[in-house]
């Protein structure tokens, strides 16, 4: 029988009396989203809740029941589905979509430095098939990046396009991007078409420009225009997103569709997706490709020595600095021995940290002592290789419990 006490805290982490929120997987500016379990059928979900100083907030509350609208109408296998949808008191409005088990695809080009042409042409027309499929519906992204791709899988990996956060219809009044309460344009600089940041509607050629970001991203391991202050960059050096395409050995033809999707001038970049997907297979098929010379996962000498079997886990942590100080990060994935991490600050091969997480199957947040074994540099995130020095026989065994559950179950829940 259950303590009062249990129970009061189980209770305090349900969501409509349903849901069990679990670890946390990820938080952003106006919404948190949890790993939960449905009481009574057992399946596990994501679900997606507002900030409790947003809770009641009237007009960020039919912003996520709208973002849920948006996904109830689009069913594509390449974007996030939804599972259902409300009002609870304690936790405002909620969205339960399905629980992916994978990485990022900013983690993924971060810890491969950047992608050959032949192991992004499947993440890229997957991720334009999704918009495609979007764009049908009369409604645009708003934030397409790296950080908002899920790659699901290795051997064979399936895209999907999450966080409809700032989507909007393109004849909806939300349109124009609107600053928030402090002055700031929603979405990520780098990623935001130059129309989009000077506040005029949003199109479908505005998410293409995101895209050719994103492709230039994956294939350069950098951003065309880095400083997020496009004609500053443009003034500068107006040719350098097509110098650093060729120096990256992106093949020509693929480069030219990713230099049109990034033309500054809308009338100058593909009218939608499914036009970018033509040119793009057309442009790999007129070229004879090299096997991707970039390194897949990490380097092939740390691959071979793993003495543990890894999962995907994506939760944010608290990395705590020996010489003092503290870092937030991100882990990607998971095993008995380690894990890798996604940070903004870099750091030394025999660093000695300590990692605040939570753990998978519970969420209860442990301490572990732990040392940099590999690093690779990039232009904003780090990846970096952590080994546990020592690690309890309860956060072992729920590890061990984790990683063969992801390894006997499909690498998502989303009933396909």
């Amino acid at each position: 029988m259950l303590s009062a006490t249990t129970v009061a805290e189980t209770e305090g982490r349900l969501v409509d009396g349903r849901y069990e929120l679990g670890r946390l997987i990820s938080h952003g500016g106006l919404g948190v989203v949890y790993e939960a379990r449905h009481i009574h059928v057992g399946t596990r979900v994501a679900i997606k809740t507002l900030h409790p100083e947003l809770v009641d907030d009237s007009r960020i509350r039919q912003r996520l029941l709208r973002e849920a609208g948006y996904l109830g109408n689009i069913r594509h296998p390449n974007v996030v589905g939804v599972l259902d949808a409300g009002i609870c008191e304690r936790r405002g409005a909620f969205l339960v979509m399905d629980l992916l088990l994978g990485r990022p695809l900013d983690g993924w080009i971060t810890s491969r430095t950047r992608l050959g042409a032949e192991e992004a042409r499947p993440i890229l027309t997957s991720i334009l098939d999704a918009l495609d499929a979007i764009h049908a519906r009369g409604v645009v992204h708003r934030d397409l990046k790296p950080a908002n791709v899920v790659v699901v899988g290795r051997a064979e990996p399936r895209v999907v396009v999450v966080d409809f956060g700032i989507a909007t219809e393109l004849s909806g009044r939300d349109a124009r991007m609107r600053l928030t309460s402090d002055g700031v344009v929603p979405g990520t600089l780098e990623y935001l078409s130059p129309e989009l940041c000077a506040g005029q509607p949003a199109s479908r050629g505005s998410d293409v420009f995101s895209f050719g970001v994103l492709a230039f991203e994956a294939l350069t391991g950098q951003v065309p225009y880095p400083s997020g202050a496009i004609a500053a960059d443009v003034a500068r050096q107006p040719d350098a997103p097509a110098k650093l395409l060729a120096s990256s050995n992106v093949p020509r033809a693929i480069a030219d569709v990713i230099v049109t999707c990034i033309a500054l001038d809308p009338s100058r970049r593909y009218r939608d997706a499914s036009q970018v997907r033509g040119a793009l297979d057309a442009a790999y098929h007129s070229e004879v490709h090299r096997p991707a010379t970039t390194p897949s996962g990490v380097p092939n000498e740390l691959a071979s020595r793993r003495a543990h079997t890894r999962s995907p886990y994506v939760t944010p942590l608290r990395v705590m600095l020996m010489g003092g100080g503290e870092i937030d990060g991100r882990s990607e994935d998971i095993a008995e021995g380690g894990l890798l991490l996604i940070t903004q600050q870099s750091m030394s091969i025999g660093d000695v940290v300590m990692l605040r997480l939570p753990l998978p199957m519970t969420g209860r947040t442990e301490t572990l002592p732990a040392t940099v074994r590999w690093v690779k540099p990039g232009r904003l995130r780090h990846a970096i290789g952590v080994a546990f020095d020592a690690i309890g026989d309860r956060a072992r065994e729920e590890i061990v419990r984790y990683v063969d559950l992801c390894r006997v179950r499909p690498t998502s829940d989303d009933g396909s």
